[in-house]
């Protein structure tokens, strides 16, 4: 995945907006979370190591989150009050076959 990501910011805005919306047909900050998952050991973390690695308010990480997961990106599993967020292999296949 640092490969995706040195493309990334390497990247203008315009060509960043292009890539998810034709990789994952996502548009605005929802690549953020793709990308912290994508790097988090085994491709899954809790919304508050999430919220923490992009230095954003939890709701923020909730909001987007769900709208993932009715996508089919991530995966959220709730135990004893705590949300986990993984990649689903849909989502892993399309950053593995991504053209970077």
């Amino acid at each position: 995945m640092n490969a995706l990501r040195s493309k990334l910011e390497n990247d203008t805005e315009d060509e960043r907006r292009r890539f998810w919306r034709t990789v994952f047909g996502i548009l605005g900050p929802e690549w953020m979370i793709i990308l912290a998952l994508a790097d988090a050991e085994e491709r899954t973390a809790d919304s508050d190591a999430i919220s923490k690695a992009l230095e954003v308010d939890q709701s923020f990480v909730h909001a987007y989150a769900r709208r993932l997961e009715k996508q089919g990106h991530i995966r959220c599993t709730r135990h004893d009050g705590i949300a986990k967020l993984s990649l689903t292999a849909a989502a892993i296949a399309k950053l593995a076959n991504a053209d970077i």
